[in-house]
């Protein structure tokens, strides 16, 4: 029999975290809610930070457990504090570095990759260590949390958005789970990816050479097409999951951008530090997660992937795991949320067709913020605009193996056509790009050198 709330509350209560940071972004939170009279919508809305380490019996076995946060109707919202704490550690990381280019995880794959491994394997002492050099360099302007705390009621919000959907179940995260196999299948890998690739190119995302795979008149989309009816039932369900994930998406962004407008405008800043931050850490600890699985060196300084893609094609099926089932790309969601709060206050910018690239469109609105010198700056209000700007066009400009994988994973049962036609295996070779290639880009798109 389902649990009801009082059956929830006695299973989820008794595991309320007890650590002091996760308290006090827990009350923040719940006061943050309670002002903006959306429990006047869910009645009887309670949020749940739960330790699900301290259950009695296997957590995951749990009606309530989740790896990240979830709804639970009519009006639950639950965040494990696991997650909350490592979103935490990732925010505290970046946080120690005001000006983007500053930031030591941005100089390589190794170096994002050395981060979440060092918060897998030493966690609490890090994030200890983390606390003690936030309380050393705190300022008038931001307190110790405010980043998490908002970032953690951004997820909230979206979770919010499940419930009035009257969406059971919704997460704002699907986090890649080490312990379950990989896509197998390839009419699902190829379905789902070019799902995610439709949404990019909806975006001003493209691949140039590789739109075939979302153009309904190509025969690229046409050879997808003919697996997607073999899964015609479940395709049409994740469909319908994932048009409910944009809903709560953009319910999330518009309580944010309620929350936050009478507040000092630099407090969009601390937001979209936290979500650059939260988001760029969760792809990196999902692609690790991928990649050792799989026995891909990407370890080092310069992309492997390429190759091992190059030498088996199959990774692209497995790779469709990346994406999760029903949710949308982490990035694209953090970019998307960070342009509606940017553009809250800077919409001044040029105006652009709709056939620009993505890029295009951002770079001519932030066109104003663009050369600016941060050590002139740093005491103007438009500081935080300046380097919030260029977090929202690093991310972007990082969807780059996002976008290669959706387009090239759509594509893979036309070129399988080909390959039995022709009788020969085909060689592609992809480059997909490192962060230090990113930031690179964005630099000469700054004319920064």
């Amino acid at each position: 029999m389902p649990l009801t709330a009082a059956g929830f509350a006695a299973e989820l209560a008794p595991l309320e975290s007890t650590d002091p940071i996760v308290q006090a972004v827990a009350n923040n939170i719940r006061t943050a809610v309670k002002d903006s009279g959306v429990e006047h919508e869910i009645p009887g809305l309670k949020i749940y930070f739960p330790d699900f380490s301290k259950a009695k019996s296997d957590a995951t076995t749990m009606a309530s457990y989740t790896k990240g946060c979830q709804s639970i109707l009519p009006s639950i919202v639950v965040v494990n504090a696991h997650f909350l704490l490592d979103t935490e550690a990732a925010i505290r990381s970046f946080g120690l570095y005001d000006e983007l280019f500053k930031t030591p995880y941005l100089r390589n794959d190794a170096c994002m990759f050395g981060l979440v491994k060092r918060v897998r394997e030493d966690g609490n002492q890090w994030l200890q260590k983390l606390r003690e050099f936030e309380q050393e360099k705190k300022s008038k302007q931001r307190n110790e949390i405010d980043e998490l705390t908002l970032t953690i009621l951004f997820f909230c919000a979206h979770e919010i958005g499940h419930l009035k959907d009257g969406v059971d179940g919704g997460q704002f995260v699907a986090l890649l789970n080490k312990a379950a196999p990989f896509e197998n299948r390839s009419a699902n890998a190829a379905v789902k990816v070019r799902r995610h690739a439709s949404e990019f190119e909806a975006y001003g995302f493209d691949l140039p050479g590789w739109k075939g795979a979302v153009d309904p008149q190509h025969e690229v989309f046409a050879a997808t097409e003919k697996l997607r009816l073999k899964v015609k039932e479940e395709d049409e369900e994740n469909a319908d999951w994932f048009k409910k994930e944009i809903s709560a998406d953009n319910a999330a962004v518009k309580f944010m951008i309620h929350y936050l407008k009478d507040q000092a405008p630099m407090r969009r800043s601390l937001l979209i530090r936290g979500l650059f931050a939260a988001s760029l850490y969760a792809w990196y600890d999902d692609f690790l997660t991928f990649c050792e699985a799989m026995n891909v060196p990407r370890m080092g300084t310069k992309p492997m992937l390429s190759f091992e893609l190059m030498r088996d094609p199959e990774i692209y099926i497995r790779a469709a795991s990346l994406f999760g089932d029903v949710h949308r790309c982490t990035i694209l969601r953090s970019t998307l949320a960070i342009q509606e709060v940017l553009n809250a206050d800077v919409n001044d910018g040029p105006k652009t067709k709709a056939s620009d690239t993505f890029l295009d469109r951002v770079s001519a609105l932030w066109s104003n913020l663009f050369g600016q010198d941060e050590a002139e700056k740093d005491e103007s209000n438009q500081s935080w605009k300046v380097q919030s700007a260029r977090r929202h066009l690093l991310l972007a400009i990082h969807m780059d193996t996002v976008v290669k994988l959706a387009y090239v994973g759509a594509s893979m049962p036309w070129m399988k056509e080909k390959e039995e036609q022709r009788g020969t295996p085909q060689l592609m070779m992809i480059e997909y790009e490192s962060i230090d290639q990113s930031v690179n880009r964005l630099k000469r798109m700054l004319g920064i050198k």
